[in-house]
């Protein structure tokens, strides 16, 4: 489930090199540079007689493109095209869609975090940006490390990651949450200490569930962003260095979140005056 969407290749002594490039699948889109240095090893593929050894060479290349579209390179953690979801274009094929179709399929829990790093701008503004990179790495590291071998750490963007964790209903996601809350404010060695807020969001596939009528319910893979986003930011705004999870949320608490938003939206475009 980890493992990145693969690059499908046959040995050219078996297959023959036209063969082989048919079965050169790349699965996602890729960035730039990586779709270049793929089109590059098909052209070489097809033009140069290869041994076993150039073969493996050939493999490992388009592997490595292919894993550095959908890996942040600061942190080392899964980006957002791995995920498979964009805010414009709610319809990509990613881990998202597995995971959930998985979920609904085996009538699974599964729950998902937003996790933003409180303050970081101003922690970026008095230290500098490669400190600001070192905060990142590290809160990735800690990530890695509380979460199970079983759950998806990504990078969403900024200071911004996301997790997807199976097979986990609400309460064990609080309980995870307070502990990665509780493991960032202690990270040593920092120029000082640092914070996360976070947002939990739940899915349970049961026909009690789907049909109870809560605004607050995830039944749709989308709602795995939105709900645990919108539950960020109730913890943004009341204190920060918390988890909110957005099963909990009210309908009042859900008007003050758009409230909310429609008073920064303001006071950005005011300041771009």
């Amino acid at each position: 489930m980890l493992d990145s969407p693969d690059i499908k290749l046959v040995n050219p002594r078996t297959h023959g090199h036209e063969s082989m490039i048919k079965d050169l699948i790349i699965q996602g889109n890729t960035e730039p540079a990586a779709r270049d240095k793929i089109a590059e090893g098909f052209r070489t593929m097809r033009s140069t007689p290869m041994s076993n050894k150039l073969f493996i060479e050939k493999r490992k290349m388009l592997k490595e493109a292919q894993e550095q579209s959908l890996i942040d390179p600061l942190t080392g953690l899964f980006n957002r095209r791995y995920l498979g979801y964009e805010v414009e274009n709610p319809t990509g094929i990613g881990e998202l869609q597995r995971e959930f179709d998985e979920a609904f399929r085996s009538n699974h829990d599964l729950s998902s975090f937003m996790i933003d790093i409180d303050d970081f701008k101003q922690y970026n503004d008095t230290y500098g940006h490669p400190e600001g990179d070192r905060v990142l790495r590290v809160v990735a590291n800690t990530i890695k490390k509380i979460i199970r071998d079983t759950d998806i750490p990504f990078r969403y963007g900024g200071e911004e990651f996301f997790i997807l964790s199976p097979e986990t209903n609400i309460d064990g996601a609080k309980e995870l949450a307070n502990r990665l809350n509780e493991a960032i404010a202690n990270i040593p060695g920092l120029k000082r200490g640092i914070t996360v807020s976070i947002g939990i969001a739940s899915f349970h596939n049961s026909d009690a569930y789907r049909n109870k009528e809560l605004n607050t319910k995830v039944t749709i893979k989308e709602d795995l962003i939105i709900k645990s986003d919108d539950a960020l930011y109730y913890s943004k705004f009341n204190g920060k260095n918390r988890a909110t999870s957005a099963n909990d949320l009210t309908e009042e608490q859900y008007e003050e979140i758009e409230r909310l938003r429609e008073e920064e939206i303001k006071k950005k475009a005011t300041l771009q005056e």
